[in-house]
């Protein structure tokens, strides 16, 4: 499941998905999919959960491969995620950044700027102190060493930090929008 980034899509990615099966979860249609591969014999599933175990197991009850329409679709949800940077959360990175930064939180708002959903992570990103941010990292690879994904995180940082330079700031937009409405009130629209 990728670390559980198949199993749980964001939103947007979700909602591409058919729903003609209610009681569908995420993770299976990732697990139909490999059902339908002829070279596929066994498929192990790292659960951390009851419901994970059920769900798996009402997955497998049957060979329920996907339909044509469903084939399209997840194959449509998985090239959005091919820009993602591969981060599984395993945390492995983290005990030994002398940063101290939370690199799969981090890693994860990267991908939903990537995806689009920058507004809001920009916004939750104005939260965060400045030794919180991705441009604390000071380039040791230390994180990078230990990676099961062998994810260049610093060189992923440099890239966030660009993405985070070109975004005015939520201070910056609240004053814009602030004019903005002084501006509509003011006018004869509103009178």
């Amino acid at each position: 499941m990728r670390g559980g980034k198949l199993a749980t899509l964001p939103d947007e990615e979700r909602a591409k998905l058919p729903r003609s099966r209610e009681e569908a979860s995420d993770a299976s249609y990732a697990l139909r999919f490999l059902q339908g591969l002829d070279n596929v014999r066994v498929v192990l599933s790292g659960m951390s959960d009851l419901d994970q175990v059920v769900d798996n197991c009402n997955t497998f009850e049957k060979s329920d491969t996907l339909t044509e329409e469903e084939l399209e679709k997840l194959l449509d949800v998985a090239e959005g995620l091919k820009d993602s940077v591969p981060c599984t959360a395993c945390r492995y990175c983290c005990d030994g950044c002398p940063a101290g930064l939370d690199i799969p939180y981090l890693l994860g708002k990267f991908n939903q700027i990537r995806a689009g959903n920058a507004a809001t992570v920009f916004m939750q990103l104005d939260n965060l102190e400045e030794d919180q941010m991705p441009k604390a990292c000071i380039g040791c690879g230390k994180c990078a060493q230990v990676c099961p994904q062998k994810i260049d995180i610093p060189a992923e940082f440099k890239k966030m930090n660009e993405e985070i330079e070109k975004f005015p700031g939520w201070e910056s937009i609240s004053r814009q929008r602030n004019a903005e409405m002084e501006q509509q009130l003011a006018s004869d629209e509103w009178k």
